[in-house]
């Protein structure tokens, strides 16, 4: 595998949709504009996609230099069930459930996004157009029975707005009603000299003690030296039964780390976390395969074809590549794609 492959892999899973243009200042009734925002804010360490009541994914949009959410978003992370009037002039949440942070469409299972029925170029240019929303002055929001004021930045007055069938609250809003702060971020990460998109981020999450942050700033760089170790490393050796034992070996030690580098008591860290060890392990499982392989004295040949081309061994050794397909040395990739969105969740907040 091609060192530029994994670096592709990575710019790829980094890539964000490009922010769009805003609307107008808060207005105080009628009908007003605002931009489709195609990015996901990352909540207490999960990126989160929202959907609207028929079950398809949705929109956050931009409107007065502020994002918002469906106010069903909302809802489900913090596990309370909304109910509105018919007049869709209160909306009230409550109750207690396991919050839930979307995730985004998977159309091989059958889900949709709201345009999906249109082509690419039908897609790119509603993304260009305005989005029209109703300002709901007056209307009222309580959580398990308690007033909310719905502000902006700097506590600035605002209203509700809908739109598509959803009524929408700036996530500023949100974010206190979850006793959270919000963290606006945008870079151009470089890696190897590649330069991938900008990325334009949004972080919400609970406020942390110093303890706690100096706590997951020292995890997360040392996952991240792994990371650069890793990257720094592909296309070892592996021309003799030796070297390749070798790089077997190092792949296990990176993955080795990760698992057993202990994890500050953080939500924040608990989603990534959790993709780190499952793909660890299942690296792992694959790695100790090629090991008895080596172990066993195989044909060399079919132990280069596990480490850089084809794991699963089928069809050895001139199978056609598939995508299903994925070297030994990839399936580290795996991991450490969700080392950097750890990183940069730690270093971003």
């Amino acid at each position: 595998m091609k060192l530029t492959t994994v670096k592709r892999l990575i710019c790829a899973a980094l890539a964000a949709a490009t922010l769009l243009a805003g609307a107008p200042a808060f207005a105080a009734e009628g009908s007003q504009t605002a931009a489709y925002w195609r990015n996901a804010p990352v909540v207490e360490g999960n990126t989160a996609y929202c959907w609207n009541e028929a079950g398809k994914q949705t929109f956050y949009l931009k409107y007065s230099e502020e994002i918002w959410a469906p106010l069903r978003t909302v809802a489900e992370w913090m596990g309370k069930d909304l109910v509105k009037d018919a007049n869709a002039k209160s909306f009230s949440l409550s109750g207690s459930k396991t919050p839930l942070y979307r995730d985004q469409v998977q159309k091989d299972k059958g889900e949709q996004g709201i345009y999906d029925a249109l082509s690419a170029d039908a897609y790119l240019a509603k993304m260009k157009e305005a989005v029209p929303v109703t300002v709901l002055s007056g209307a009222r929001l309580t959580v398990d029975g308690k007033a909310i004021a719905i502000t902006g930045t700097n506590n600035k007055p605002a209203s509700m707005i809908s739109w598509d069938g959803d009524v929408y609250i700036p996530l500023s809003t949100a974010a206190k009603m979850m006793n959270m702060v919000v963290k606006h971020n945008k870079r151009t990460p470089v890696i190897d000299g590649v330069e991938c998109p900008e990325i334009e981020s949004l972080y919400i999450r609970t406020q942390l003690t110093d303890e706690q942050l100096t706590a997951c700033k020292t995890y997360a760089t040392t996952l991240k030296t792994v990371f650069d170790a890793y990257n720094e490393n592909l296309n070892q050796d592996v021309s003799t039964m030796e070297a390749a034992d070798q790089t077997i070996n190092t792949l296990l030690g990176y993955m080795y780390t990760l698992k057993n580098t202990p994890k500050p008591d953080v939500r924040l860290l608990d989603k990534e976390y959790a993709a780190i060890q499952s793909a660890a392990d299942e690296a792992i499982k694959v790695y100790k395969g090629i090991q008895q392989m080596i172990q066993n004295k195989e044909d060399l040949q079919r132990i280069q074809f596990a480490i850089e081309v084809d794991w699963e061994f089928k069809g050895y050794p001139k199978r056609q590549l598939g995508l299903r397909q994925q070297s030994a040395e990839l399936m580290g990739a795996n991991a450490m794609i969700h080392v950097l969105y750890l990183y940069n969740s730690v270093f971003e907040i």
